[in-house]
């Protein structure tokens, strides 16, 4: 989805007071998804994780290579949406 996308879909809803959040999976036995609210948005580059098979936000040591030229050709830059949950201090 691009940022436009995004805020086509923003812009059709008329409760602008709306929270956002997302859902992911629990990784329960239910399968159940669980939600958590948006806190801050930001962007940033991310690269392919081999061990997690999906994009990733790197390392500072991984993240100089990637500005290096040195690894990671998919580096791209994305905005990422956080909650609390999954805060990652920067």
């Amino acid at each position: 989805m691009t940022i436009a996308e995004l805020i086509e879909v923003l812009e059709r809803e008329p409760n602008k007071e709306l929270p956002v959040a997302f859902a992911y999976p629990s990784g329960d036995h239910w399968k159940t998804e669980v939600v958590e609210e948006i806190k801050d948005i930001e962007e940033l580059t991310v690269i392919h994780s081999d061990y997690h098979e999906k994009l990733a936000i790197p390392t500072e040591e991984e993240l100089e290579r990637v500005e290096d030229g040195k690894s990671h050709p998919e580096a791209k830059t994305v905005l990422i949406l956080h909650s609390n949950l999954f805060s990652t201090g920067r």
